[in-house]
């Protein structure tokens, strides 16, 4: 479930980039100029929650760009 999960996320944030650079054009870089909006949240108030997820949407499409989940614990330990 989760690779299937993954799968469709990638390919749906790929999708959101191609028509931002569709819509936006590129430099020689390969790069956009476009508007974001970021927002993060953490899974309890304070400062005392270990998790947390941070997204990044378009202001041109209102589509979600990037999306990163964050911990504060050591997933190799």
């Amino acid at each position: 479930m989760l690779k299937a999960a993954k799968a469709v996320a990638n390919q749906t944030l790929n999708a959101a980039h191609k028509e931002i650079h569709h819509l936006k054009g590129e430099d020689v870089e390969g790069f956009s100029n476009c508007g974001v909006s970021c927002d993060g949240t953490w899974q309890k108030r304070g400062h005392s929650s270990l998790n947390g997820c941070v997204a990044v949407l378009s202001i041109d499409t209102g589509k979600c760009l990037d999306v990163e989940v964050l911990s504060k614990v050591c997933q190799t330990c």
